[in-house]
């Protein structure tokens, strides 16, 4: 009797595998189970596994606004200065430096006089030396500045303030005259400084050493002479008396020492 029931079982068994063998869902893992099961080549990562444990699965965008970076810093030139984009910073600065001084010389004087009677600085040596080959040697060189003091007449803006100062009103611009003047004077201080190198130069290549150990001896001093050329100038334009008398009125505005 039990081997009935296990003959039963077989037959049953069997019949099973033989139905299931024609079934879909066999042939439907047949198909998909190479796919599935297949070896996948998988990229290592580039990061370490500890770096990579430290990194969160998701990053979420911060809900602050970022701060701006810092901007760079950049000193701007006010349009009245002349052209000294082509010298270091340390002389644009300084005659920034310059300007403001003058400004506020002119205001204190005028804070003092009537409205008819105030004046405006008047540059001696025009501002277009102040630019190129001439500005550099003027300010790189020499250390001598286009609102320096001792380039700067204080001349009365207006008819009413000529009268009471007993000084010509301000030209506005300046001569031509004037303007050739001063380049051809400050071109011959040029070359007077060239020549001058030129000569210690070539006492430095004969072994000639003294030069060195007596820095006083015999060397010019250029921006003293650049103040007298001012001078001569201004009292070539004004007259000697009109130079005079504006250095009786402003001296005490623009200082005895202007360089």
């Amino acid at each position: 009797m039990f081997a009935n029931r296990l003959n039963r079982g077989e037959k049953a068994l069997q019949r099973g595998f033989s139905e299931l063998f024609k079934s879909d869902v066999l042939k439907r893992l047949g198909r998909e189970a190479p796919a599935h099961y297949a070896f996948r080549h998988v990229a290592k990562p580039v990061f370490s596994t500890v770096a990579a444990a430290t990194i969160p699965s998701t990053v979420q965008a911060p809900t602050h606004a970022l701060p701006a970076p810092p901007q760079q810093h950049v000193i701007q030139l006010p349009p009245a200065v002349p052209q000294v984009e082509d010298v270091p910073l340390a002389n644009r600065i300084t005659a920034m430096e310059w300007q403001r001084r003058l400004q506020h010389a002119v205001a204190q004087v005028n804070a003092s006089l009537p409205s008819d009677h105030h004046v405006k600085a008047h540059t001696i040596l025009p501002v277009e030396l102040f630019s190129g080959d001439t500005g550099r040697f003027l300010m790189i060189a020499c250390d001598f500045y286009s609102y320096a003091f001792a380039n700067t007449l204080l001349l009365p803006a207006m008819p009413a303030g000529a009268t009471h100062f007993r000084l010509p009103q301000h030209p506005g611009v300046t001569s031509e005259e004037q303007k050739s003047d001063a380049r051809a004077r400050v071109v011959q201080l040029r070359t007077r400084m060239a020549n001058e190198h030129h000569r210690v130069a070539a006492a430095l290549e004969r072994g000639d050493v003294d030069l060195l150990f007596k820095p006083n001896l015999n060397r010019p001093n250029y921006k003293q002479e650049l103040a007298g050329i001012c001078k001569s100038i201004a009292i070539n334009a004004l007259g000697l008396s009109a130079f005079v008398t504006h250095e009786s009125r402003f001296s005490d505005a623009l200082g005895s020492a202007r360089v």
